[in-house]
């Protein structure tokens, strides 16, 4: 089939259809027709073929008719099947408003044709028009309406025009009935909207003026209060001119209610999920505790320095101010921690604790401030660090000794501004934190040497607390003990009720270099060991005492006191060599006589570094009474 010799069709594919269907060729000449396209426009169908598919256009309208059919070769099926108003003339020079959708294909020779389906929407479009321009029945139909229907109407290429509002859109927008117009510039609906609301309308508007497409959106629309009530729009072209459209009708709704919902379930799930992960990282830190902490629930002991420890975390407990508490390895510094925890106002919020000393540099800034996702290698989610955990309560830095001198600096950041940044971030947040810190270091030896900080140690040091270790309040000991048989001998499936003299006395001669940790665990060796309701010692503390000797012989501890101070070095020398001798000070085969010294200067010596035989006060010289002599 081609234009200049139509092949004549033994039977019409498409006479059964109601709608009017033409095939034209490139040229714009008329190749096949329907019987039903004959009759819409009053010709028989064999005088429409051959005839130029610009005849049933308006003459006016016939050039820019010529550019679109010539521009439709090419383009894709889909944008030209879209069904779009035209008009179209009759034999009799009468106009139909037609509803035109257009297909391209090829004939049997392979030669590009388009084929349209026409439809007469004549009757339609004159409905319309009655009941838009009839206010009455427009207000019987709208009146009641839940949307806000519409017509646009656009003038020139700058896409304003005029916009009728077949329901009062007052109320919507907090204005009384009849305040709002209901008939007004594109441009002044749009000026209600804020910026990018506006922009993003215009930009759907243009387009789909462009290619006849409903509009489908939703915006803000400014209320007379100053806030803002969203709308959700639709739209369609129902009137064109030269294939523009010139007309849309359609309908927006109030969907501020729906809107706020939406927010309050974000906000909500938000909130939800949050508190799923503090919930969730409290407890893994909660099992972390629990774990950690090893000792007694409760601090156990009568001597005076350990009741002028209890006194200071009785003054400090209620205030906010930084706590430091110093102290050998073993004599409870986390346990006064918690202590001075639970009884400040912040009991109700959790205790987070991290150990300097037990995690790599590289990983301390993640545990203490949090990380972002992807902020280092193996980051595959947002963690949230120890202090965020502490908001409103405590955390205790053990062994801040150990923090490396960088972070020293990020933590002192942290304690003057109290803001934290996680890592990976640029963002900043407030945190409300009391900060405890403990360590078993000489912190201003640290200064000295230029591995702490001076200006961090007089942050945290605001209330120092230091515990003395066991050697130094030995008449506790019985009563640790007695706390500590109680404690283990039921988790072991014993039952001891009964200590020897001999037991606590042996006891209370060893030095403890551990304290209380090293206490603990003899005696839950020596419940172990014991075999019926008494407790038997062993030789856990003789055993202890030998290896402690004979690694100071052989060197073998060299390496774990390298860190002494020399006050440290002598006292130990002084406390092994008067052991050795069974505490006698003077004469043949003495301490004083060991050492090279005068007995009167190891006495003075001894009194300065705190040495006492076990199970005495204080050391006395011999020769200046006679009575309750500690040393023989």
């Amino acid at each position: 089939m081609n234009a200049t010799t139509p092949q004549a069709i033994p039977h019409d594919p498409v006479a059964d259809l109601s709608d009017a269907v033409i095939v034209v060729d490139a040229t714009g000449s008329i190749v096949e027709a329907n019987q039903v396209a004959g009759r819409m426009l009053g010709y028989r169908r064999e005088e429409l073929i051959g005839r130029s598919i610009e005849d049933l256009v308006p003459v006016a309208q016939r050039a820019a008719h010529v550019v679109r059919r010539e521009g439709l070769t090419g383009q894709h099926p889909r944008k030209m099947g879209q069904a779009r108003p035209f008009r179209a003339v009759c034999r009799d020079g009468t106009e139909l408003l037609v509803e035109v959708g257009l297909a391209p294909g090829t004939d049997a020779d392979g030669h590009a044709v388009t084929t349209a389906t026409v439809r007469d929407v004549t009757a339609r479009e004159r409905v319309i028009t009655e009941i838009c321009g009839s206010p009455d029945k427009l207000r019987a139909l709208t009146g009641g309406a839940f949307d806000i229907l519409w017509e646009a109407t656009f003038v020139g290429d700058d896409g304003d025009g005029m916009l009728q509002l077949f329901r009062d859109p007052g109320p919507d927008l907090g204005y009384s009935l009849g305040e709002f117009p209901r008939t007004l510039a594109i441009s002044r609906w749009l000026s209600q909207m804020p910026g990018e609301d506006a922009a993003r309308f215009k930009q759907l508007c243009n387009r789909s003026r462009e290619s006849g497409d409903r509009v489908m959106t939703e915006y803000r629309m400014r209320m007379k209060s100053g806030g803002f009530a969203w709308f959700e729009h639709h739209g369609l072209p129902t009137e064109f001119v030269d294939g523009q459209p010139v007309k849309f009708l359609g309908a927006c709704r109030n969907i501020t209610a729906r809107k706020h919902a939406e927010e309050e379930l974000r906000r909500a799930n938000e909130q939800l999920h949050r508190l799923k992960n503090q919930l969730e990282d409290e407890n893994v830190l909660l099992a972390e505790e629990i774990g950690r902490v090893q000792g007694f629930s409760e601090i156990v002991g009568t001597s005076a320095s350990l009741r002028q420890v209890l006194r200071q975390i009785g003054q400090v407990a209620h205030s906010n101010s930084s706590v430091l508490i110093t102290g050998e390895t073993g004599t409870g510094k986390e346990l006064v921690a918690h202590a001075i925890h639970r009884s400040s106002p912040r009991s109700r919020a959790p205790m987070v604790t991290l150990n300097c000393a037990a995690l790599p540099p590289t990983l301390i800034e993640s545990e203490l401030f949090g990380h972002e996702r992807g902020a280092f290698t193996g980051a595959s989610a947002r963690r949230v660090g120890r202090f965020e955990l502490a908001h409103r309560g405590t955390i205790l830095l053990d062994e801040i000794g150990d923090l490396p001198l960088d972070l020293q600096a990020k933590l002192l950041r942290v304690l003057e501004s109290g803001e934290c940044q996680r890592v990976g971030s640029s963002d900043t947040f407030k945190v409300d934190v009391r900060v405890i810190a403990a360590t078993n270091r000489d912190l201003q030896q640290e200064i000295d040497k230029g591995t702490f900080r001076v200006d961090l140690f007089y942050r945290l040091s605001v209330f120092p607390i230091h515990l003395p270790p066991l050697r130094e309040r030995r008449e506790d000991i019985p009563l640790l003990v007695s706390y500590l048989v109680g404690k283990k001998a039921p988790k072991l499936g014993k039952s001891i009720d009964r200590i020897p003299r001999d037991v606590l006395d042996e006891l209370a001669q060893y030095d403890w270099p551990g304290n209380v940790r090293e206490l603990e665990n003899v005696i839950e060796r020596a419940v172990l060991l014991s075999p019926g309701p008494v407790l038997v010692l062993g030789d856990t503390v003789r055993a202890a005492s030998d290896r402690r000797l004979a690694g100071d012989a052989d060197g073998t501890q060299a390496g774990d006191r390298s860190s002494w101070t020399l006050e440290q070095a002598e006292r130990e020398h002084i406390l092994r060599v008067c052991t050795a001798c069974g505490w006698k000070i003077k004469g043949t085969g003495g301490a004083a006589e060991r050492l090279g010294l005068n007995a009167s200067t190891l006495y003075f010596r001894m009194k300065k570094l705190g040495i006492t035989r076990p199970g005495d006060a204080s050391p006395r010289d011999e020769h200046k009474g006679s009575d309750a002599l500690p040393f023989r």
